[in-house]
């Protein structure tokens, strides 16, 4: 067996083992159908009731084996994906977690010259300041996300205005927009309150994630539109974007932990699977609700409605 790949060789043992127990059960037929009448070219009633309990024996060992076999491969076959989603999602989170780090080695670059005034200055201080905490929430969510158990992001409310963080992330991701011409518009509603009872670090990175795959799942200049609006003791927010859309028979999968759109269906970005498992999850735990709707080369919409802060709703009056 040396010569076969180490992944595959416990299936090979498993098949090897099987075919032996299988040959063993029908040469133990065949003997004691022999011993019992003889050569098997005699002129005998080979069906004749002596014979059946034996032959019961044999299938019901052989659907044993069968059923063995069936359970084993669906396991090793389960090992597998699992190894390649860990290693998939080692190699991907490296690139997630660089992404901070690069915008904030820019931030530090444009710090380091001297002719830069010092309202801009605070600017790439503020943008290097909120950047680090996504880094943190980052690294938080790889210690708390597991393969095999579910485990809920910790959330601290407080209420505060959604349009305030908003603007707070198109700020810090303004750097990153400009090295790909992203063209990123704010829309806010008038004469209404955006205040949400919530985490404010978490929801923050809701809306990173949500610019983050539209800025990466596009062919050509990015564009991307974010409106905020309230109505009805909600408040609602939508990222659309320019991408590449996602097939109706995948928009209710995206939302589940490790899952990614077939490659041949999206351009070839770096991913984990775990963004928008990870956002759906933030907004059911602030007793919101999270949708797409998208179609392939047309875009995509995401719409997320959250309840809105008591405080928000007696300021309005």
């Amino acid at each position: 067996m040396l010569f076969i790949r180490r992944p595959y060789r416990p299936l090979w043992f498993i098949i090897t083992s099987l075919a032996l127990l299988f040959i063993f059960l029908v040469y133990w037929l065949y003997t004691v159908w022999t011993e019992l009448y003889g050569s098997v070219y005699g002129e005998t009633d080979y069906w004749s009731g002596e014979m059946i309990p034996y032959i019961l024996v044999a299938l019901a060992l052989m659907s044993i084996l069968v059923i063995a076999f069936t359970l084993l491969l669906r396991n090793l076959n389960r090992e597998y994906h699992l190894g390649k989603l860990k290693n998939d999602f080692i190699s991907s989170m490296s690139h997630e977690l660089r992404s901070p780090i690069t915008t904030i080695g820019i931030a530090l670059e444009a710090l380091s010259r001297d002719d830069y005034p010092p309202e801009q200055t605070k600017e790439f201080l503020k943008i290097s300041k909120l950047e680090l905490e996504r880094l943190n929430l980052l690294v938080d969510r790889v210690l708390r996300l597991s393969m095999f158990e579910e485990q809920e992001p910790n959330i601290i409310p407080e209420s505060f205005d959604l349009s305030q963080v908003v603007q707070q992330v198109l700020e810090a991701i303004k750097l990153r927009a400009e090295k790909v011409s992203a063209d990123i518009s704010l829309h806010l509603a008038t004469g209404v309150s955006f205040m949400v009872h919530g985490d404010r670090l978490h929801l923050t990175s809701v809306l990173f994630n949500l610019i983050d795959n539209a800025l990466k799942y596009v062919k050509g200049t990015p564009q991307i539109r974010i409106t905020l609006s309230a109505e009805g003791q909600k408040v609602t927010l939508r990222v659309t974007d320019n991408g590449i859309g996602i097939p109706a028979e995948f928009q209710e999968k995206i939302f589940e932990k490790f899952f990614r759109v077939p490659t041949e269906m999206s351009v070839k970005a770096n991913g984990h699977g775990l963004g928008l498992s990870y956002v759906a999850k933030v907004v059911q735990q602030h007793g919101g609700t999270i949708k797409v709707d998208s179609a392939p080369g047309q875009g995509s919409t995401f719409t997320i409605e959250l309840p809105q802060s008591e405080r928000g709703e007696r300021g309005e009056k």
